[in-house]
């Protein structure tokens, strides 16, 4: 399962869609609503979650809980 290595954020943008937000973790739009989903307490907000915008520390939050994720899976 592929990691969210590096952000690449654009300067001066204060917010993603979720397409922008995947190719900012490095990652494929799967992978990224996979990340998502599974730290949301509501499930019922999957719907919505092409409306949502994502700023740079969602980004960061989710880039971590990716790391995190993947290296429990390894153990």
């Amino acid at each position: 399962m592929a990691t969210c290595s590096k952000i690449r954020l654009q300067a001066g943008k204060t917010a993603y869609n979720e397409e922008e937000a995947a190719h900012a973790l490095g990652v494929s739009m799967s992978r990224f609503r996979s990340l998502v989903v599974l730290h949301l307490r509501d499930r019922h907000s999957v719907g919505a979650l092409q409306l949502t915008r994502f700023h740079p520390s969602d980004l960061l939050f989710l880039s971590l809980l990716g790391r995190l994720h993947s290296s429990q899976e390894a153990l």
